[in-house]
């Protein structure tokens, strides 16, 4: 009886393990190229650094986390960089074979990713930010899409019908991003507005009690630049 449990723990464990997908090369650089080299193919697009770094880290394996610097160990550059790879591993042109985090950020993916990066002219990770040139976490603003209103000019807007306006883009930005196709700006606002809305929301009953007015009428001039950076968003995403 004994031999037949640690038989069928063998199994499961094998079948555990090989049920996990290794990327090819041609997948890694599909999926962590970085996003200056969007437009180019071929195996040769040069992977975003911090992307790289982020697999490391998660590795876990010594000999990838020690030449690490210390900024990339910390929770917060942990879970900033977690939720960007996450954004791609959703982006079906990113990932079309739909490997998980788990999958790619294997020791040996790992080892490989970075043997990628290094191989197509990628610099050391161990200095303090990598790559500048390639270093930043949000994309560039979108050439099409119109910059915010100007909502400083003239009076403020009220408060309740901004926050009421503000929780409507949100619904609808939260719903685009659910029907697709992924569209990585919609998503990164839909992730947020809930949470930025029920920030307003407490800082507008604590400023209320407080009599603070010219602090209610700055938060409703943020909703209402942020409801309308939401609806270009919208308006730009759609077919």
């Amino acid at each position: 009886m004994k031999r037949n449990l640690v038989l069928a723990a063998a199994l499961a464990s094998l079948a555990a393990c090989s049920s996990s997908q290794v990327p090819t090369d041609t997948d890694l650089v599909t999926l962590l190229h970085s996003e200056q080299s969007a437009g180019k193919t071929g195996d040769a697009r040069p992977l975003d650094p911090h992307a790289v770094q982020c697999l490391s880290v998660y590795s876990g394996d010594a000999e990838l986390t020690q030449k690490l610097p210390s900024a990339a160990l910390s929770n917060a550059a942990k879970l900033q960089c977690r939720s960007r790879v996450d954004l791609w591993l959703a982006d079906q042109q990113r990932n079309p074979a739909k490997y998980k985090f788990t999958d790619i950020s294997a020791p040996a993916v790992a080892k490989r990713a970075l043997a990628l990066y290094l191989a197509n002219g990628g610099v050391s990770l161990n200095s303090e930010e990598p790559a500048p040139a390639t270093a930043q976490v949000t994309p560039p603003a979108d050439a099409n899409v119109a910059p915010a209103d100007n909502v400083n000019e003239g009076p403020a807007p009220d408060i309740i019908d901004t926050l009421a306006k503000a929780d409507n883009v949100c619904r609808d930005i939260k719903a685009a991003v659910a029907k697709g196709p992924f569209n990585a700006r919609l998503y990164r606002y839909g992730q947020n507005c809930e949470g930025d809305l029920k920030r307003s929301r407490d800082n507008v009953a604590r400023y209320r009690e407080q009599g603070r007015q010219a602090d209610i009428d700055a938060e409703a001039r943020k909703m209402a630049s942020m409801s309308a950076s939401g609806e270009r968003l919208l308006g730009h995403a759609k077919p």
